[in-house]
Formats: C-alpha cells, structure tokens, sequence
C-alpha cells in the first residue's frame, strides 16, 4: 500500500488522483521518449523473502486496486527474472 497523497502536483499540473495519473502515462503524455525520463522509481511487494509472488498474483492484485493490469514497467522477481 503506497501513501500517495491527493492532489498532487507532477511535472507542475495538479493530479487529483491514481487514475487520472494513470490515464497521462498510458496515453503516452508522459512517455515521449528516454529523454522524458525524470525518475527511477523502484517499489518492493513487501513479500517476505521466502514467499514467491507471481506475475498473476501481480495483476489480480492490481485489478483488484482498479487498475487496467500491472501498474509496473518491469517486474523483477527474486531469482532475478524480468517479467
């Protein structure tokens, strides 16, 4: 669970919420190209270490939160694979 904060001010337009963030990367506003990138954002499931946490558990915990699918770029898991 994150501990965003609404309205929030990004690349300086308020967001009033998640999905209106979201709708602005997805529709590529924010995603011109390499040269876009601004940050390396970088989130943990908060999984203990000896609990796997699949690919489909990802997205059924996404969709239950409202989201399209996985909210994520990459997905590393533990042994290193990149989903």
């Amino acid at each position: 669970m994150t501990d965003d904060h609404y309205p929030m001010t990004i690349a300086g337009e308020e967001v009033r919420g998640e999905r209106a963030l979201l709708t602005r990367v997805e529709d590529g506003e924010l995603m011109d190209g390499p040269e876009s990138v601004r940050y390396l954002v970088l989130h943990c499931s908060a999984t203990r270490c000896t609990q796997d946490y699949t690919a489909a558990q990802l997205l059924r915990d996404h969709r239950a939160r409202g989201f399209r699918t996985v909210g994520y770029h990459f997905y590393v898991r533990r042994d290193g694979s990149l989903t």
